[in-house]
């Protein structure tokens, strides 16, 4: 068995387990369930319990394989960067189990501050993710599944410590915007996301340069 269906395997099963959570609940739940809450941790949209319980782990499964699959293909006969594709693969599952628990806990009647735990989870995987960006390679599959490829070593280095020190910043605010308004968290993220735009023009016009 090969890494990729190895980590499908893996993957699909942590996505689905929450399952048996949402079964073992089921009579209890109500027939409609929230879904989504706005900034301000406010409920503002529903569905059916059974597209909750089962659809949305499913959902989820689909998006994990496509994203592996595709991830897998394009970085397919080049570097490999093992340590920061585990950290890649693992998001959606980390997810997918916080924010189901968190969906069955609140219908539940039990208060869940939905931001706080969102967010938490987030700010976790952008300082990891920050922390192994350093250590791709610049034929690296993986990265250049998802990012402008640039050729030159020592420019794609440059670049890369950019973005990972990015990542570590904006899980920094992220994780700190916890501790003040709801709108303070969506003013960081935003920060965080045009800065993030800005390296990504960046690294398109780089790579056009090193062609």
């Amino acid at each position: 068995m090969n890494k990729t269906w190895k980590t499908l395997i893996i993957s699909s099963l942590i996505i689905l387990a929450p399952i048996i959570y949402g079964l073992s609940e089921y009579q209890t739940l109500p027939a409609r369930m929230v879904v989504h809450f706005n900034y301000l941790n406010q409920p503002d949209q529903w569905a059916a319990k059974p597209f909750v319980v089962f659809g949305i782990p499913v959902m989820m499964l689909l998006l994990q394989w496509f994203a592996v699959g595709i991830t897998s293909l394009r970085s397919k006969g080049q570097a490999p960067a093992p340590r920061f594709e585990r950290v890649v693969y693992s998001i959606i599952p980390i997810l997918t189990v916080v924010i189901y628990i968190t969906m069955i806990r609140f219908s539940l009647g039990q208060a869940m501050d939905i931001r706080r735990i969102v967010l938490f989870i987030i700010g976790l995987l952008f300082l990891t993710m920050g922390n192994y960006l350093p250590t791709i390679p610049a034929d690296s599959g993986v990265m250049n599944a998802h990012w402008p490829r640039i050729k030159n070593q020592a420019v794609w280095l440059r670049v890369n410590r950019l973005l990972g020190y990015s990542f570590v910043g904006g899980g920094l605010l992220v994780l700190i915007s916890l501790f003040f308004s709801p709108l303070i968290s969506v003013i960081f993220l935003g920060i965080f996301l045009i800065w993030l735009f800005g390296i990504l023009l960046y690294s398109v016009r780089v790579a056009i340069k090193t062609q």
